[in-house]
């Protein structure tokens, strides 16, 4: 290890040239190789200490496979759905991520499309546009003094629950672990979903995609929310089910909706084009990490995760 150019890191998918240079100042060889097919991927991976991808590359089962020498997995990035993590895990081979490089960009646009969808922002500029005046047309609801609910209240989610206290709303939170520093500094109150369904008029989610999230909002829990509350999801596609988001608002169930995360990346299928077209919902195409800053600390973060893993350090 102590020799240069003896650890090989392959990078797949593309990267801030700031953690490109974080792997080489330890002294590793690094590829860059973005354009590939499944079968070159194979190969490419046959000698290499360390790989690190983003969500294009999936690292199944057979890519591990192929990788014999491979150590360490960095995604740069927050999710780990496209990586086999039990196989890697099986294998003895270490998963990194840099989930909490991007939490400041990721909750600062949940909060804007919670904001666009309540003040009609969307629908008001494209009016705008076509030279219209509609102002008594959009009528929105002010956040101060409403009350929010956290679903998953991690890395992003805590940053969610700071923006929301210095709004002046009450915080209401839904976690495997309530976390007491947030209890004492933002009042947060930790419920059952159900409750948190029940009682919140917005509902910003922010859990990983995994078996137990599949779905985790569905029809069943869209029944309990308020007729006039507004959920967004900027987490993972599948965790909240867009053909019942979509019903609920046709049937004037549900007020509005924001996506930035969808079950099909680019959306395709016919019910996801049906909600997209809602003037109800708000949607972006999967930017909630797409700022220079957060990017440039993705890279290095992923990378310095990655060099001490192969340096051995703890």
């Amino acid at each position: 290890m102590g020799c240069l150019f003896l650890v090989k890191v392959l990078i797949t998918d593309p990267l801030e040239d700031n953690g490109i240079e974080v792997l080489r100042k330890a002294g590793f060889d690094v590829v860059v190789k973005t354009e590939w097919s499944p079968e070159d991927l194979l190969s490419l991976v046959s000698d290499i200490d360390g790989l690190v991808v983003r969500s294009r590359t999936k690292v199944t089962s057979e890519v591990i496979d192929a990788a014999s020498q491979l150590k360490v997995i960095g995604r740069a990035g927050v999710g780990v759905d496209n990586i086999d993590v039990s196989y890697a895990k099986e294998k003895g081979i270490n998963v990194v991520t840099a989930g909490d490089a991007p939490a400041d960009s990721v909750a600062e646009i949940a909060f804007g499309l919670l904001l666009s969808v309540a003040r009609s922002l969307s629908e008001a500029d494209r009016s705008m546009k076509e030279e219209k005046w509609d102002k008594k047309r959009f009528i929105g609801s002010q956040f101060s003094g409403k009350v929010l609910g956290v679903v998953g209240v991690g890395n992003i989610g805590s940053r969610v629950v700071r923006i929301a206290h210095a709004m002046g709303m009450r915080i209401l939170a839904y976690d495997v672990v309530a976390h007491e520093e947030l209890k004492e500094r933002f009042g947060v109150e930790y419920v059952s979903l159900e409750e948190l369904l029940k009682e919140a008029d917005f509902v910003t989610i922010h859990v990983p995609f995994l078996p137990q999230t599949r779905n985790l909002i569905s029809k069943k829990e869209i029944a309990l929310m308020k007729k006039d509350a507004i959920i967004v999801n900027t987490s993972r596609g599948g965790i909240l089910d867009e053909e019942a988001v979509y019903e609920a608002l046709v049937e004037g169930r549900l007020r509005g909706a924001g996506f930035d995360v969808y079950s099909e990346e680019p959306p395709k299928s016919e019910i996801l084009k049906k909600l997209i077209s809602l003037p109800s919902v708000v949607c972006t195409p999967h930017i909630a990490s797409q700022t220079n800053e957060a990017q440039e600390a993705v890279a290095v973060k992923t990378a310095e995760r990655v060099v001490k893993i192969l340096k051995d350090e703890k």
